[in-house]
C-alpha cells in the first residue's frame, strides 16, 4: 500500500494525541529525571549528612519491576478509594482529591510521576558513578582557592560530567519515547481513558493487536524508531568522531 499507512496515522487524531503525550513524557522525564538525578548524585558524591539514606531511597524503586511498581501505584491513586485519597481525607485535605487516573491531563502527569519515581534512581546511579571518577585533588585545589560547594559543582562537576550527562539524557529520552508499561497498566490496558493517555508505544500495540490494523501499528512503530534514532544520533556522531 506504499505510504498509505503513514498517511492514515498522520490523519488520525489518536496519533496526534499519542505523539503529544510522548513528547511530554520525554521532555518532562529528561528535565526532572536527569536534573533531579544530578542533584541527588551530587548530594551522594559530596557526602551530605543523609547521603546513605538518600542512596537507598533513590535506588529502591528502580530495583522493582516496572509492572509491579505500576500496580502498586494504581492501588494508591486509583479513584475512588485509593490510598492517596484516603490519606488526604484523613489529614483534612479531601478537597485536593482528583481523578488521578480518570481525568486525562491529570492522568498523564500522574503516570509521568510514577515513571520519575521508578527511573530517577538509575540516573542517580549513573551520574554518581561518574562523579566518583573525578579526581578529588581537583576539588581540593578548588577549596584552597576559595570555591564553595555550588561553585565546585558548576565549574568542575558539570564540565567533567558532560559526556556522562549526555548518555543519561539519551537513555532517559529513548526510554520515555518507547514507554509502554506504565501507561498500559495505569490506563486500564485499553479503557476509555487510554485514548487520551496513549503514547506511541501503546497506540502501536492497540492498532496491531487489538484492532488488528497491523500495517498502521507497524507504521507507528517505525515513526517511534525514527524519533529514537534522532535522539541517540548525537552520541553516535560523538563515537564516530572519537573513532576517527
Amino acid at each position: 500500500v506504499g505510504l498509505n499507512n503513514y498517511l492514515m496515522i498522520l490523519a488520525d487524531p489518536r496519533f496526534k494525541i499519542a505523539l503529544q503525550n510522548t513528547a511530554l513524557w520525554t521532555i518532562t522525564c529528561v528535565l526532572f529525571a536527569v536534573g533531579g538525578g544530578l542533584i541527588f548524585a551530587a548530594a551522594i558524591s559530596f557526602r551530605v549528612y543523609f547521603h546513605r539514606f538518600l542512596r537507598a531511597v533513590m535506588l529502591l524503586p528502580w530495583m522493582l519491576p516496572a509492572s509491579a511498581a505500576a500496580i502498586i501505584w494504581r492501588l494508591m491513586i486509583y479513584y475512588p478509594g485509593g490510598l492517596l485519597d484516603s490519606a488526604l481525607r484523613a489529614i483534612g485535605l479531601g478537597f485536593l482529591i482528583r481523578g488521578w487516573l480518570s481525568e486525562p491531563y491529570i492522568a498523564v502527569f500522574s503516570m509521568i510521576v510514577v515513571q520519575l519515581w521508578i527511573g530517577t534512581g538509575l540516573q542517580v546511579m549513573i551520574l554518581s558513578s561518574g562523579m566518583e571518577g573525578i579526581d578529588p585533588y581537583i576539588y581540593d585545589s578548588a577549596k584552597i582557592d576559595g570555591a564553595g560547594l555550588i561553585q565546585r559543582f558548576i565549574k568542575i562537576t558539570l564540565p567533567l560530567m558532560s559526556r556522562i550527562i549526555l548518555v543519561s539524557v539519551i537513555l532517559t529520552a529513548s526510554g520515555a519515547i518507547t514507554m509502554f508499561t506504565i501507561p498500559y497498566i495505569l490506563g486500564g490496558a485499553g479503557g476509555s481513558i487510554m485514548i487520551q493517555v496513549n503514547t506511541l508505544a501503546t497506540l502501536s500495540y492497540q492498532e496491531a493487536f487489538i484492532y488488528h490494523n497491523v500495517g498502521k501499528g507497524f507504521a507507528i512503530a517505525w515513526v517511534m524508531a525514527l524519533i529514537t534514532f534522532l535522539v541517540i544520533l548525537p552520541e553516535m556522531r560523538s563515537i564516530w568522531r572519537r573513532g576517527e
